[in-house]
């Protein structure tokens, strides 16, 4: 009995340890269900972090937006962007623009700059007027920039001996053969012996423009084997004596095959015998190789280029194209000045330069 009553005191003891042990457990059980139970009811609930503090008044005026600034912002911004792509505009064009880009394209003078003629302004209605504005209307801008021309033309002639030029230009379009035409007919005027020669066999534009497309002439004679005087035309008003293109009803010679034909050169030297100053109107340079064909016979050049227009890396392309005749060009010739753009960009350019020069003052 006394064993069985010590063994009865060891389980008790054992027990009551047990039983606090399950009722720890439980407590703790109860305590994480009650917090699981907290958390899957407030889950879904989103509480403010904010508070009312006092209750805003209704606005009698907007906030927003600020049209007044957002205006002038836009505004002066854009005038500020248009100046500057303006301004990069006029120093990135890559035409000749001052008589100054004629020394720095190619290294020769500036010999004259030539206004635009517009057809509206000018009374261009039919393009043969355009061949003789220099008569029709001897005081406008255009006369007097190809009567500068001719003068200097003139001036040049120390020796007083016969001269035979070619008219040139890089591409087509840049108004070459009307400045040869008026200034063809303004030395005419001016007492010298002149012939202008439509070497242009391709297009005949001079022959067009004057009315001589369907008369023989320059190549007509070199197909039959015939001077060059006898395909001569006179014009009774200016004196001036024209040689067409011809060859309107020939057919089979190419217009390099016509200008390399044999004593093609000593014909026309024997043009100086009658004449003061031959002027010959040739194709574009770049396209075709028919002026630097010429170039061989000829004893000066005068390269006509468009303002703002041709790139100076094509015109010293087409330069390029006359080798050593290169050395032949007197001068450049700015044809198609826009007289207006032009005074305009001058007007801008000097109010840029005193607005300069009053900052460096100030700054002074």
């Amino acid at each position: 009995m006394k064993s069985s009553q010590s063994n009865l005191q060891t389980e008790s003891v054992e027990l009551r340890h047990l039983e606090r042990e399950a009722l720890t457990s439980r407590q703790v059980l109860e305590t994480f269900l009650t917090r699981y139970k907290q958390t899957t009811e407030t889950h879904d609930l989103h509480l403010p972090d904010a508070r009312i503090v006092e209750k805003a008044d209704i606005p009698s005026v907007r906030a927003g937006p600020k049209r007044k600034q957002i205006t002038l912002i836009g505004l002066f911004a854009g005038l500020a962007l248009g100046l500057l792509i303006s301004i990069l505009l006029e120093y990135i064009k890559s035409g000749l623009t001052k008589p100054e880009d004629a020394q720095t394209a190619l290294g020769v003078p500036h010999l004259a700059s030539i206004p635009l003629l517009r057809r509206q302004t000018d009374g261009m209605s039919h393009p043969g007027i355009a061949a003789r504005i220099a008569l029709h209307r001897p005081n406008g801008e255009f006369a007097t920039a190809v009567k500068a021309l001719a003068r200097k033309i003139i001036a040049e002639r120390h020796d007083n001996s016969s001269r035979i030029i070619l008219m040139a230009s890089a591409l087509p379009n840049e108004g070459k053969t009307v400045v040869a035409a008026n200034l063809a007919l303004l030395l005419a005027g001016s007492g010298a012996r002149t012939l202008l020669i439509d070497a242009d066999l391709r297009r005949s534009a001079l022959s067009q423009q004057l009315g001589l497309s369907e008369v023989p002439g320059l190549l007509d004679t070199i197909v039959q084997g015939k001077a060059f005087e006898t395909a001569l035309r006179r014009d009774t008003n200016s004196g001036l004596v024209v040689l067409p293109a011809g060859g309107a009803n020939l057919v089979g010679l190419t217009a390099m095959e016509a200008l390399e034909a044999p004593g093609f050169g000593h014909r026309l030297a024997r043009l100086k015998d009658h004449f003061d100053i031959i002027l010959v109107d040739v194709p574009p340079m770049l396209p075709v190789a028919d002026a630097s064909i010429l170039a061989e016979y000829a004893d000066e050049i005068i390269v006509v280029t468009a303002w703002q227009r041709t790139p100076k890396e094509l015109l010293r392309r087409a330069v390029g194209t006359l080798g050593g005749n290169a050395a032949k060009i007197i001068g450049i010739v700015i044809n198609q000045v826009d007289v207006g753009k032009k005074s305009t960009t001058r007007t801008r350019r000097r109010r840029n330069e005193r607005h300069g020069d009053r900052i460096s003052h100030r700054a002074a």
